[in-house]
C-alpha cells in the first residue's frame, strides 16, 4: 500500500514539473502581453509585446504551393496583417519569426542585406550572378539571327530583366529605364531600410571586348548622362556581362571605396 502511495505521489510530482510549471511560465508571459488593438503590421505586434496567434504555416503554405491567391476577407478579417507578414518574410526579417513556424523557412534568407548601408557591392554581384546562372540555355542563346549589336542589346534586355524581377519579387523599390534629362538608366533601386539609391547600368563584353573596358564605360554612361544626380550619395555601378560566360566577371563602382576586386 505504501509502495503504491509512494508511486502515485511521486508520479504527480513527475507530471507537476513536465506540464504544470511550464505551462504556469507561458501563462504569466501571456499575461505580460497586451492585445494589439489597431495594430496591423507585423513588425510591430512582434516587437512591442503584443499577443500574437502564430498562423505562419498558412502563409508559407501558399508561398510554396499557390500560384495566384486572392484574399477577399471582409473589413478588420487581417488582410493588413498578412500583407505585412508577407513583406516580413520576403524581407529576411528573421528575427521577427523567432518561436514560429517560418522561423526556419528557406527563402527568409533573401539575399538583399547587400542593399542595407554601406552597400555590399561585391555582394551583390554574386547575387546577381547565381540569378544569371539560372537563365535557360535556350534564352542566352537566342537572337542568332540578329546583328552583333542588336544581339547584344537583346542579351542585355534578358539580364537586366532577371535581375529586375527578383529585386521587385524582394520587396525592394526598383525601377527600370529611370529618365534624366539626357537618357535613361537600366536599373535603380533602394532598400525599405536604407534610403541610399543604387544606379545600375549593365552593358554586354562581346567575345572581342575587353569585360574592364566595357566596365568602366558602364560606370561612365552613368556619370555623363547624369543618371545619380536625382539622388543624394548614391551608388553607381557599371556592370559588364562576358557574352561566352552569361556571368558578370568585371564592375566599377563610385564610390570606388565599396569595390572588392573580382
Amino acid at each position: 500500500m505504501v509502495t503504491v502511495f509512494r508511486m502515485v505521489f511521486f508520479t504527480n510530482i513527475f507530471f507537476f514539473i513536465l506540464f504544470y510549471l511550464p505551462l504556469r511560465r507561458q501563462l504569466e508571459k501571456m499575461n505580460r502581453l497586451k492585445l494589439p488593438a489597431g495594430i496591423h503590421t507585423f513588425e510591430r505586434i512582434r516587437t512591442e509585446g503584443c499577443v500574437y496567434v502564430g498562423k505562419t504555416k498558412y502563409l508559407v503554405d501558399i508561398i510554396d504551393g499557390v500560384n495566384v491567391c486572392f484574399l477577399a476577407r471582409p473589413r478588420r478579417f487581417g488582410k493588413s496583417l498578412t500583407a505585412s507578414t508577407f513583406e516580413a518574410l520576403s524581407s529576411g526579417r528573421r528575427e521577427l519569426f523567432e518561436g514560429l513556424y517560418a522561423e526556419e523557412f528557406r527563402n527568409l534568407a533573401i539575399p538583399t542585406s547587400f542593399a542595407k548601408s554601406p552597400g555590399d557591392v561585391d555582394e551583390f554581384v554574386k547575387v546577381a550572378n547565381r540569378l544569371l546562372a539560372k537563365i535557360p540555355y535556350d534564352d542566352f542563346s537566342g537572337g542568332e539571327e540578329l546583328t552583333e549589336k542588336n544581339k547584344l542589346i537583346f542579351l542585355e534586355k534578358i539580364c537586366r530583366n532577371t535581375i529586375l524581377s527578383f529585386l521587385h519579387g524582394c520587396g525592394l523599390n526598383v525601377f527600370a529605364e529611370m529618365h534624366t534629362n539626357k537618357g535613361r538608366s537600366d536599373l535603380v533601386f533602394s532598400h525599405i531600410e536604407n534610403p541610399t539609391v543604387w544606379v545600375v547600368e549593365i552593358k554586354i563584353a562581346s567575345k572581342r571586348q575587353s569585360a574592364r573596358k566595357i566596365a568602366q564605360e558602364a560606370l561612365q554612361k552613368i556619370k555623363d548622362n547624369n543618371y545619380a544626380e536625382p539622388f543624394e550619395d548614391a551608388i553607381c555601378i557599371g556592370l559588364a556581362i562576358k557574352e561566352e560566360k552569361g556571368l558578370i566577371t568585371e564592375w566599377e563602382v563610385f564610390p570606388e571605396e565599396l569595390k572588392i576586386k573580382p
